[in-house]
């Protein structure tokens, strides 16, 4: 079962470190404790550094703890790990510094119509990884 005080005095102390940390953790609503959004920075001096990272937490009734594929791939292989976590960290998780016109270019250069991407741009706030997600959507 969760331990719903706990959770409110970590939320609290998380969020009261924000500007150290850069660590940001809240309800996904206010009725369940149980599930959680928020930010995470990459730690400096790795390849995740820059980036900006969104989790969502589902705290389950019992504590869970398994090994994954990124800890074996991480012990087995490093340096194709660190590779990855490079890639992903600056395809995915740092803010793009191309220009709207940039942006509508490499967009337009993948085979969509200009009109439709600049529409698309603008939905969703010039974040050109969420357009390219919703253009390949239909």
């Amino acid at each position: 079962m969760v331990d719903f005080a706990r959770v409110q005095k970590e939320l609290q102390e998380c969020n009261r470190d924000f500007e150290v940390s850069g660590i940001k953790v809240m309800p996904k609503s206010d009725a369940n404790l149980a599930h959680l959004l928020g930010t995470i920075p990459g730690p400096l001096g790795t390849p995740y550094e820059g980036g900006s990272f969104k989790i969502d937490i589902n705290l389950p009734g019992t504590l869970l703890i398994s090994l994954g594929f990124c800890t074996f791939q991480y012990l087995r292989d490093y340096p194709t790990f660190m590779g990855t976590a490079r890639y992903w960290t600056e395809a995915f998780a740092m803010t793009s510094s191309l220009g709207v016109e940039d942006k509508v270019l490499k967009l337009v250069e993948m085979g969509f119509p200009d009109a439709l991407v600049r529409s698309t741009l603008a939905s969703v706030d010039g974040d050109e990884n969420m357009a390219l997600e919703k253009l390949c959507s239909g």
